[in-house]
């Protein structure tokens, strides 16, 4: 076993998806902080939509999927003219859907959720990485990795699975 897979085991690392974002253009959604040992991650699966964390903006495209390994607050913004405007949640079976107040066609498709790890080397996996931190399905070579998320999150959303988050 090499090192990197040695340290993931040892990290006791959990995931679990919390909600799933349908946001409407000029909509803002504002993250609270993460508890102890916890950090959120998102999937933007259709649209674009700023991320800001701390002084840190981003800019994300369909594709991109970000990890706060901190934990910290954090806010997404769909692009849009008018009055920016707030989100709504309904508890659904597996986890919540967020939507924009005042409803509207979907500008952004967005899954969220947290990673739980344990203290020791989760703590050092995740002190180490940078806040945040982006990675991007959206090139065409991974196109069929981002197809695939897709699917598996979108199911996750019609059925309850392994990875919906515990009532």
């Amino acid at each position: 076993m090499d090192a990197l897979s040695r340290l993931l085991r040892m990290a006791r690392l959990d995931a679990a998806l919390d909600k799933h974002c349908l946001l409407a253009p000029a909509t803002v959604m504002d993250i609270d902080r993460q508890g102890e040992r916890e950090a959120a991650f998102h999937v933007l699966l259709e649209g674009e939509c700023r991320f800001e964390v701390g002084d840190v903006v981003l800019e994300l495209t369909a594709g991109d999927v970000v990890i706060v390994p901190s934990g910290s607050s954090h806010r997404v913004t769909t692009p849009g003219e008018g009055r920016p405007t707030g989100t709504i949640e309904t508890r659904g079976p597996v986890f919540v859907t967020t939507r924009s107040v005042g409803g509207g066609h979907p500008a952004i498709d967005l899954y969220c959720g947290h990673y739980t790890y344990g203290p020791g080397a989760g703590a050092v996996l995740f002190d180490s990485l940078p806040t945040p931190l982006r990675v991007s399905l959206g090139s065409p070579e991974q196109q069929p990795l981002l197809s695939a998320l897709s699917a598996l999150l979108r199911t996750e959303a019609l059925d309850e699975g392994a990875a919906r988050r515990p009532s």
